[in-house]
């Protein structure tokens, strides 16, 4: 074999582990520089609250796989607050047994049979009007 075709093969592998480590770095910055809202669901504290459970959120600058990141699908951190009524529970009317937390009741109207609340899903609802349900 040539020894400029091995000196071009090691430059290539060199050039290609340089752009492999830049590439991980530049994609772990940006999530770093992110804020992102944690939204936790706990038993509320509220002594009247008969054992409900809500949500509290939380700004952070470490994103994680659920949390909803400041600029993406029209998610904006001036709602990351515990005063905040935009998330809720995403449930089945037919059943009330299917239900999905972390909707804003827009993304919940998408779906057909699904109604949205402010609660968690660890809360019941109002009893489903039995003229809604199917026959």
């Amino acid at each position: 074999m040539n020894i400029n075709l091995i000196i071009i093969i090691i430059i290539i592998i060199i050039i290609i582990i340089i752009l492999i480590n830049n590439y991980n770095e530049y994609f772990d910055d940006i999530t770093n520089q992110k804020k992102c809202c944690n939204i936790k669901t706990v038993l509320s504290e509220n002594p009247q609250s008969n054992n409900t459970f809500q949500y509290l959120y939380e700004i952070t600058d470490k994103c994680e796989n659920n949390n909803l990141i400041d600029g993406i699908n029209g998610w904006s951190n001036k709602y990351c607050n515990n005063n905040n009524n935009i998330i809720g529970s995403c449930r089945n009317s037919y059943s009330n047994k299917e239900c999905v937390n972390y909707y804003t009741k827009e993304s919940c109207n998408k779906y057909p049979g699904m109604i949205w609340s402010n609660k968690t899903c660890h809360d019941n609802i109002n009893p489903i009007s039995p003229l809604y349900c199917r026959i």
